[in-house]
């Protein structure tokens, strides 16, 4: 298995997010991908593979942008990562029914904590 990572180039904190993902999960292969229109294009060759998908958008363009594709890639496990919790941008994001949403601002443990969850539910596969 493998966690495709999708951020926003105008997302501040995708820095952090990243750097939060490879130091808490050594030897988990991941496959970056700068913006998050690369998702339209990159998530649907997933669905012959085991991934899951982790995504952070910077704004709620981006999200409505994503609520327009999400029957290419709604089999696939996503987290979302957003940038507020508004009541609007929320609404938005259940829409892609994600996994798990988190939001931008928090130490990203929450992330870690659902994609090992994820990963250990994938009968132990989790480095091929």
């Amino acid at each position: 298995m493998h966690i495709q990572l999708f951020i926003s180039e105008q997302a501040p904190e995708g820095d952090r997010l990243w750097a939060v993902l490879k130091d808490a999960m050594p030897g988990v292969p991941f496959i970056q991908y700068h913006g998050t229109g690369a998702v339209g294009r990159v998530a649907p060759a997933a669905y012959n593979e085991k991934a899951v998908a982790v995504i952070m958008v910077a704004g709620r363009d981006e999200l409505a942008a994503l609520t327009r594709l999400k029957n290419t890639w709604d089999r696939l496990k996503t987290i979302l990562v957003l940038p507020d919790s508004s009541q609007e941008t929320v609404s938005l994001a259940h829409e892609l029914r994600p996994s798990y949403i988190a939001f931008t601002g928090s130490c990203f443990a929450d992330v870690v904590a659902v994609l090992n969850h994820i990963l250990e539910s994938a009968n132990g596969d989790l480095y091929n």
